[in-house]
């Protein structure tokens, strides 16, 4: 639709999984260089405004016992066991509904 267009990546850091080479998508610099001050002066983008942040990563065990016994009351022992094999892993424990939001309050 529009021949002349062009990608602008206003990055250092690669935007692609597979590609770890912005240029090969964006192609080269723009000479004379525009930096994001001046995109941002210009109008053409918003300023980027962020703060770092640590989230709390640890668990609460005794929680996370009390909530277990409660979701599953009516599982036999071997059920227990397998779901107890899947959540042992922090990463499983993480992914949980009620960690997410939690951590999503925390960070608003």
């Amino acid at each position: 639709m529009f021949p002349k267009a062009c990608y602008l990546g206003f990055t250092g850091t690669p935007l692609l999984k597979k590609e770890k080479n912005n240029f090969l998508k964006f192609g080269k610099l723009i000479s004379p260089h525009y930096s994001i001050r001046q995109a941002v002066e210009d109008g053409a983008v918003v300023p980027l405004l962020y703060e770092g942040r640590h989230v709390e990563m640890t668990q609460n065990q005794a929680a996370v016992d009390l909530w277990f016994d409660r979701h599953t009351k009516g599982l036999s022992k071997e059920q227990k066991a397998d779901l107890k094999k899947k959540y042992a892993r922090a990463e499983m424990l993480n992914k949980t509904d009620q960690v997410i939001f939690m951590r999503a309050f925390d960070i608003s």
